[in-house]
């Protein structure tokens, strides 16, 4: 039987989190290295500053979730394509069910707004490539690292959780997903 995921939370305000937690040019760089830069509507870069983003909301609400991988998909080493593939398998519930917490506390908070755990996932392509806008643009969230926040020190200094990466071609014990909720 599969443990069940954990919740995890933490707020505080806004000011703080930018001050501690916010770092646009190391995350820029990471974003800049990855293949959906510029690509999703979701992704930098963006038409709008940031740092300014973040300065509309008085608090920030993060929210994760500790997702535990089963020792039997730890076990043997994977080839990295099935690893990824098994990685993107085993985490879509969980994020999709994270997202459908953010998004009712968003409905329940008004002026709030939620920011998604990685990478969009909305639509099976993106518009942005063609210039179209977004397709699902009521339900588009940018991520929290997508807006520059340095997720794993998040993660660790504020969710008490630490990071895990597969390595050697093996699932770590488990991953944590975080997104937000931005309050006014």
């Amino acid at each position: 039987m599969p443990r069940p995921d954990i919740s995890l939370s933490k707020e505080l305000p806004t000011a703080d989190f930018v001050r501690d937690y916010v770092d646009i040019p190391l995350c820029e760089n990471g974003c800049s290295h990855c293949v959906r830069y510029g690509k999703y509507w979701t992704c930098p870069p963006f038409g709008f500053s940031r740092l300014e983003f973040w300065t509309r909301y008085s608090a920030v609400l993060l929210y994760g979730k500790k997702v535990f991988v089963s020792e039997s998909l730890r076990r043997e080493p994977l080839p990295d394509t099935v690893l990824y593939d098994e990685w993107e398998r085993l985490l879509a519930p969980s994020k999709k069910r994270l997202m459908a917490e953010l998004y009712a506390m968003e409905q329940s908070t008004p002026g709030s707004l939620a920011l998604s755990c990685g990478g969009c996932g909305l639509c099976a392509s993106c518009t942005r490539p063609q210039g179209e806008p977004c397709r699902n643009s009521d339900r588009m969230r940018w991520s929290v690292e997508a807006l520059g926040a340095n997720v794993e020190k998040c993660v660790s200094e504020l969710l008490g959780e630490k990071l895990l990466w597969a390595e050697g071609g093996k699932l770590p014990e488990y991953f944590v997903l975080m997104g937000a909720l931005l309050i006014p």
